[in-house]
Order: structure tokens, then sequence, then C-alpha cells
């Protein structure tokens, strides 16, 4: 993503940027490590006032997002008629039933405010992290008990033991 998750205090360095090759449209996917919660997001765009996005589809836990298949997709949240944010003041509140345990984060941007190419130069994130972490768990359990392994209680066991 050439640098543009990037902490907040550099929001406003020119570069790095992330440039659309050939016309406005432009795909970022971000995979966390762990799920997240994300309540808003911050778009400044860099170049010309036309080159900074317009309008931005989010899509959660989708994989494989492309070109070929965006727009078939729903995205969770439109965020339209972003305004030019120059000095990075102005955030973006997000749906926050449709951002809460997010695994992949998709961000499309469809159009920009009138120029051939868009051009994205800081993509701020703020919201929590979860710990957890989607992984196999190694579980041994006994569907039938043949009572071949049980032991039968000590008859002289002290009242402290318990029987254990």
């Amino acid at each position: 993503m050439g640098g543009i998750l990037r902490p907040f205090v550099y929001r406003l360095a020119d570069a790095p940027a992330v440039v659309s090759n050939c016309d406005q449209e432009l795909i970022i996917n971000i995979t966390f490590t762990s799920p997240c919660h994300i309540r808003k997001m911050m778009f400044i765009g860099g170049g010309p006032d036309e080159q900074h996005p317009l309008t931005i589809k989010a899509y959660t836990n989708k994989d494989n997002v492309d070109f070929t298949n965006v727009q078939d997709l729903k995205p969770v949240q439109v965020f339209a008629n972003l305004p030019i944010n120059d000095a990075g003041t102005q955030e973006q509140m997000t749906v926050l039933r449709q951002f809460t345990n997010i695994n992949n984060l998709t961000l499309y941007i469809t159009d920009n405010h009138g120029a051939a190419t868009t051009t994205l130069r800081y993509l701020g994130l703020q919201g929590e992290h979860t710990h957890y972490r989607r992984e196999a768990v190694d579980a041994e359990y006994e569907v039938l008990c043949t009572g071949q392994d049980v032991q039968a209680p000590d008859e002289k066991a002290t009242p402290n033991n318990l029987g254990v």
C-alpha cells in the first residue's frame, strides 16, 4: 500500500502516496492479523484537488475483491461526496455493526473530483483490535463411556481427600 497507513501525526506528509494507473478507480485490500472494530476512517488525497477521492465503497470480510467482481458485491457502507481533506481534519464515521470483528477490509474508490487519476496519500483507521486469533483447536473428547477407564473410588478415602 505504499505507506499510506501510517501514524496520525504523519498524515499530512506528501509521500508516499498511492495513485491509480489508468482511470479514477482504485482498490485497497487490508488484512488484519486479529479481528478489529473500526469506528472512524480518514482519507486524504494527494496532488491537485481534482485527484482527491469523491466516493469510496467499503467491503468487510470479503476475500479476493478485484475489478472483475467488485460491481457484483454489495458494500457495507458507501462514503459519498467526500470533501477535499487537505488539512486532515475530516473523519468519516463507520456503521458500527458492519465494522465489528472484521478480518479483512476492502476499499473501492470509484471516482474523484474530476481528474483522470486518483491519488490517496493517507488512510487512517481508528478503532480497537482484539487479541483473538482464528486458529484450529486441538481437542480430545470421548463420545461414549466404555467404563474401562473409570476408576472406582477408594473406600478408605478421608473426608479431606473428597475421593479424588
